[in-house]
């Protein structure tokens, strides 16, 4: 596949995406909570497409340039409620999610990072941060208090986001080409694949690092903390394995 039909596919994944979160929300089939969730988790995919079938950065960007741009106006004019906070100008999420993958595409496909690390910086977001919410919303009861925002999460939502991102981590680690930070920094496609309990110790570090992110970070923003910090930590502590 060429890069032309890799972005056609992925604008088309994401406003499939949308189309279905609509669907699903217009016949009450779901919640609006609900239906952002579903958006969330499957636009985080994206980065698969694109560090599969996307070499260049010109090309990977345009993708998220285009959403900051759409996002900023659904977030204006409501225009695909679906994805919009129940609450007016409350969550500036949905432009906050493209502005990451901006700059992890920047940093990703110009080699400042493998873009295994973006795939870990991305995912996370998608399903540790997306399945925390939905269940810690409807099924958690203790609440943590923490940070200088007082940001309230549940407890059981931040184990679920634990639990995933240390699974996403330890996948994404797993299925790594077998290429050297140490030897190839520049351009590379992903980190060394280490021993299992190597990549499971990985992954708990990052899992648990992303985790402390989300709980300090005031609601929406950390649609930019989360998927960036992880990015790094996946790389810093994948370098341990070398």
């Amino acid at each position: 596949m060429n890069e032309i039909a890799a972005l056609l596919l992925s604008f088309g994944f994401v406003f499939a995406l949308i189309g279905i979160a609509t669907f699903l929300l217009s016949f009450d089939f779901v919640s609006g909570e609900v239906s952002r969730k579903v958006i969330h988790i499957g636009v985080s995919n994206w980065w698969l497409i694109a560090m599969n079938f996307m070499e260049h950065a010109y090309i990977a960007v345009i993708g998220p340039i285009s959403f900051i741009i759409i996002n900023t106006i659904s977030y204006k004019q409501h225009l695909f409620p679906a994805m919009e906070d129940d609450v007016p100008r409350d969550n500036l999420g949905t432009i906050y999610f493209p502005i990451s993958l901006l700059v992890l595409v920047l940093l990703c496909f110009n080699g400042y990072l493998p873009l295994s690390a973006g795939a870990a910086g991305i995912l996370i977001m998608g399903y540790g941060d997306g399945l925390a919410a939905l269940i810690g919303s409807h099924f958690g009861r203790y609440r943590i208090k923490l940070g200088p925002w007082n940001t309230r999460k549940t407890l059981l939502g931040s184990s679920t986001m634990l639990i995933a991102s240390f699974i996403t981590v330890l996948l994404i680690v797993a299925l790594s080409p077998a290429e050297s930070l140490a030897t190839d920094p520049i351009n590379i496609r992903g980190l060394s694949t280490p021993g299992f309990s190597g990549a499971a110790g990985v992954s708990f570090l990052v899992a648990l690092g992303a985790t402390l992110i989300e709980l300090v970070t005031p609601r929406g923003f950390d649609n930019i903390t989360v998927p960036i910090l992880s990015a790094f930590l996946f790389t810093a502590t994948g370098g341990l394995l070398l």
